[in-house]
């Protein structure tokens, strides 16, 4: 951190004015030493909100216990997911539990999949850096339409996206990520999240999953899986009807 940083010379300007506060003892005195220390707190509001942010949520997963034991990766069927904390294109960290009490559908994203690229709308917004949609799939929106009668802006529901791989099948940056949200406008849905997943979660096992759907109870509990070229649960007849009934039994 040089001299000429924002957190630097806040610092130093703070140090002059309470010297400056000190020598004079004046009512002046004073309210220059407020001024300097409200436009460092802004400054430091300004350049630093996301580290302290970030610092703040990760020492929150080692500190502060969670209600439920960690589930396993990949997760599992009948046992909690796991409380990942992971960073959105803008590089926020998002710690998954936050969502705890709504209905989870996670969706794991490679985006060099023509499959990912279809459900994402790419029949609608064309191929993705080069990826043309798999013919035989539509989007993620109608089939829960079709299948289910679920809208995606369900109060009670929250679309979780995690990119294990990118257009390269390499672990994703933010980068990625922005150009995956760009490219079908995604920014549009209020309560779906997209994040990365780090590279000590790319594992093999995590690499024959995607993509993949895992449906979460409001108890953060994994109750259907559908993943891979094996899935557990069929995503049409059983994942998407699941997930309706588990959006009535927060309506009532």
């Amino acid at each position: 951190m040089g001299l000429s940083s924002p957190l630097s010379l806040c610092l130093l300007y703070s140090i002059l004015a309470v010297l400056v506060r000190l020598r004079f003892r004046k009512r002046w005195a004073t309210l220059f030493l407020c001024g300097v220390l409200a436009v460092c707190a802004a400054v430091i509001w300004r350049y630093y909100r996301k580290p302290l942010y970030n610092l703040w949520q990760t020492a929150a997963v080692r500190l502060v216990p969670n209600d439920s034991p960690p589930g396993p990766w990949p997760p599992e069927v009948g046992r909690p997911f796991p409380d990942l904390l992971l960073s959105d294109s803008g590089g926020w960290l998002t710690r998954i539990s936050r969502f705890r009490g709504k209905v989870l559908l996670v969706e794991l994203v490679a985006a060099g999949s023509p499959a990912s690229v279809a459900l994402a709308g790419g029949h609608a917004y064309g191929p993705f850096e080069g990826v043309a949609p798999q013919a035989n799939l539509q989007s993620l929106t109608q089939y829960l339409a079709t299948f289910g009668q679920v809208d995606v802006r369900h109060p009670d529901l929250i679309h979780v996206r995690i990119m294990i791989l990118n257009r390269h099948a390499q672990p994703p940056s933010a980068h990625d990520l922005r150009q995956w949200e760009r490219h079908f406008n995604l920014g549009e849905q209020p309560n779906a999240v997209t994040l990365a997943a780090p590279p000590e979660l790319v594992t093999e096992a995590a690499r024959r999953l995607a993509p993949g759907f895992y449906l979460v109870d409001r108890n953060f509990v994994v109750k259907a899986e559908s993943c891979g070229i094996r899935p557990k649960h069929d995503f049409y007849t059983y994942v998407i009807p699941l997930l309706h009934d588990l959006l009535e039994e927060t309506s009532h």
